[in-house]
């Protein structure tokens, strides 16, 4: 099921590319080679209930990756090698923006992988003071500077490096703990 799952947001992502270049009408984008992935939660988990694509906010959106259920502060893992770029939800000294919506992206060249909702509470609360990001990642963040994408902060991670906690950060916190997980084709941080 874990690869079937995987294929299908590969085939997702392909399809978003092109339809998206087409209305842009932008050159197509370089070919992306993306390699064997590893499982983005490390744990029990169900498919979400939104899947790729599905209207949001009616329709002024839509939903631009999967949802993956599992028990808040069930690991998160990076999929394949790459550098973490960017870490959202924190303030500058490392410590959780109150109730903030925690997650990162990871570059792997030509493309990039995007892990949201990760915990942001203390164990056993709601309180929005936690953290949901792996210490050695927070700590080389805030010691780059704590800033925002394209700041040149790059930590690498390993294919199955944990990097994070499945919760229910940001405008996920009445949906029930989940990892939205993104696989994006080209560079950017939106």
């Amino acid at each position: 099921m874990t690869r079937l799952f995987l294929r299908a947001l590969l085939i997702s992502v392909g399809l978003v590319a092109i339809s998206g270049t087409a209305i842009a009408q932008e050159a197509p984008p370089e070919p992306v080679t993306i390699p064997d992935l590893v499982f983005p939660v490390a744990g029990p988990y169900q498919p979400g209930f939104d899947t790729f694509g599905d209207c949001r906010d009616g329709c002024a959106r839509t939903h631009e990756g999967v949802d993956i259920m599992a028990a808040k502060l069930t690991p998160v893992v990076a999929v394949a090698d790459g550098f973490v770029t960017s870490v959202r939800g924190l303030n500058p000294n490392g410590s959780p923006v109150q109730g903030g919506h925690q997650w990162l992206i990871i570059d792997h060249g030509g493309w990039q992988t995007r892990y949201l909702h990760l915990n942001n509470d203390t164990e056993g609360t709601d309180d929005g003071l936690g953290l949901g990001i792996t210490d050695d990642i927070i700590d080389a963040w805030v010691a780059a500077g704590g800033t925002e994408y394209g700041s040149g902060f790059s930590f690498p991670v390993s294919a199955g490096q944990q990097i994070g906690f499945v919760g229910d950060s940001g405008n996920a916190e009445n949906a029930g703990s989940h990892l939205h997980f993104e696989l994006r084709i080209g560079e950017g941080w939106q």
